[in-house]
């Protein structure tokens, strides 16, 4: 081979290898020098979920009195909360002495309705508490007075 050849071969390898590093952008890449790539624009960011607030819990009552004790002067309430398929819990301070005020009975507490029935039984006041499983709680207050009726 010639000189000249040589000197064409030569000349071309240089123009090729120019060229291949020309495509490369002439910055290198990840792959290149040995960096991490920048974390893409393009991926989506996970928006948060809130936390599902509760509905608020209501009583149709929130006061019962009662003129006279016995099961013909009973009266019912409702506990209710919209969506709520939870159980209501009660509790109450209608005890006194061993002597209950008022009996309180209930067929099922759960949600999203339950019916409770309050029946006197002596003279006194107390509150009924009923409360949901996420802790709200609401009151029904109670009064008992024997003196309202009088028999005949």
């Amino acid at each position: 081979m010639t000189l000249l050849a040589r000197l064409c071969v030569l000349l071309a390898s240089v123009t090729f290898a120019a060229a291949l590093t020309a495509c490369g952008g002439g910055g290198g890449s990840a792959a290149t020098t040995g960096g991490t790539l920048p974390p893409s624009s393009s991926t989506p960011v996970p928006t948060p979920i809130p936390s599902p607030t509760p509905a608020t819990l209501l009583l149709s009552a929130t006061a019962l009195n009662f003129l006279a004790p016995g099961t013909a002067y009973g009266q019912t309430f409702t506990a209710s909360e919209s969506g709520y398929n939870g159980t209501f819990s009660e509790s109450d301070t209608c005890t006194t002495n061993g002597t209950g005020i008022v009996g309180i009975a209930f067929a099922a507490q759960t949600g999203p309705s339950a019916s409770y029935t309050v029946t006197p039984i002596s003279a006194g006041s107390c509150a009924i508490i009923i409360t949901d499983a996420s802790g709200q709680r609401k009151n029904v207050n109670i009064i008992v007075t024997t003196t309202g009726i009088q028999g005949q």
